[in-house]
């Protein structure tokens, strides 16, 4: 499905008041990311900063925040967890998440 021109991957789970993503992986973890839909709406993100590896987090609180020309804010995690691990790459390319947030 595709809302305002912005891809919605049927395989995902969406909580659509944090437009975040999040995926089951198979070893039980989960990869969360922001949507396509977010990613319009913030513009061209800038910059990209994830909580720590190790660090707990509450559902509803963030796990990152995200900078862009229009809009600096959190990205809120619809689940309650722990950071794993983090997309090392977007720390010094961030525009990655404009051009794959699925990726």
């Amino acid at each position: 499905p595709s809302v305002k021109n912005c891809n919605l991957p049927d395989d995902l789970y969406y909580s659509i008041e944090n437009n975040v993503w999040v995926r089951k992986e198979g070893d039980g973890t989960a990869t969360l990311g922001m949507t396509a839909y977010a990613c319009a709406l913030a513009g061209e993100v800038v910059a990209f900063t994830p909580k720590k590896v190790g660090k707990e987090i509450d559902q509803n609180k963030s796990v990152a925040t995200v900078e862009s020309g229009k809009w600096v804010g959190p990205v809120k995690t619809p689940i309650t967890g722990e950071v794993l691990a983090v997309n090392d790459a977007l720390a010094g390319n961030s525009k990655t998440i404009n051009a794959d947030p699925y990726g």
